[in-house]
């Protein structure tokens, strides 16, 4: 905080209203397995590079080899967890002047920097980088639409409730009410950056029928 002095941080260039932003399908390894989807960012002028969209996530997080290389100043150091292949990392936030992706452009920006790699990527991205719009995450046409924010009724619901599924927010997380096995549920948590499905082992036991492996 001390380091930001007040200044505003992610501020648009231009006010957009409407965009639609193209997904890149990444994959990872010779077999070509399907990592997730990455859009195409540029930072500060000096690099365009793919980060992962990751609905699990928070902000933009990038190597720090990768915030050195686009002139990034380090504002307060960091932990960092789930970042990597083991463990919490000490990384920093960094300071970024300019970042555009698609058609928006944000001035005065901080992002996150790991000294570890991220999964076989450049980076990541979460969808609250968007959070003034509604998102529309059209994964068979490999698109994110952002639009107006939807007009909500007095009990806060938005006008169209009968086409969405209630969620909950905690944090920056996305969690929706999930039925598994038809004898158990649970909160699960979107998470787009995520490579196979988990749930917790007190759901677990809920179901007779589950095997360890």
């Amino acid at each position: 905080m001390k380091a930001l002095a007040g200044r505003k941080t992610w501020v648009p260039a231009r006010e957009v209203e409407r965009i639609e932003i193209k997904m890149e399908a990444l994959t990872v390894g010779s077999r070509m397995v399907r990592r997730g989807y990455g859009l195409r960012v540029r930072l500060n002028d000096r690099a365009t590079v793919t980060l992962l969209l990751d609905t699990g996530s928070s902000g933009i997080t990038i190597t720090r080899k990768l915030a050195e290389k686009i002139g990034s100043r380090k504002l307060s150091e960091q932990a960092l967890e789930g970042v990597g292949k083991s463990g919490p990392a000490v990384g920093y936030k960094a300071w970024v002047d300019k970042i555009v992706i698609g058609d928006l452009e944000f001035h005065d920006c901080f992002v996150h920097a790991t000294p570890r790699e991220i999964a076989e990527v450049d980076g990541t991205i979460g969808t609250d980088v968007f959070s003034q719009y509604l998102i529309t995450l059209d994964l068979p046409a490999h698109k994110v639409r952002l639009e107006p924010a939807l007009a909500r009724r007095d009990d806060g619901m938005p006008a169209q409730a009968e086409a969405f599924t209630q969620a909950f927010t905690f944090g920056h997380f996305l969690l929706v009410p999930t039925e598994v096995g038809k004898k158990a549920t649970g909160l699960f948590v979107i998470d787009s950056g995520a490579n196979a499905n988990t749930i917790s082992p007190e759901l677990a036991r809920l179901m007779p029928e589950m095997r360890a492996f």
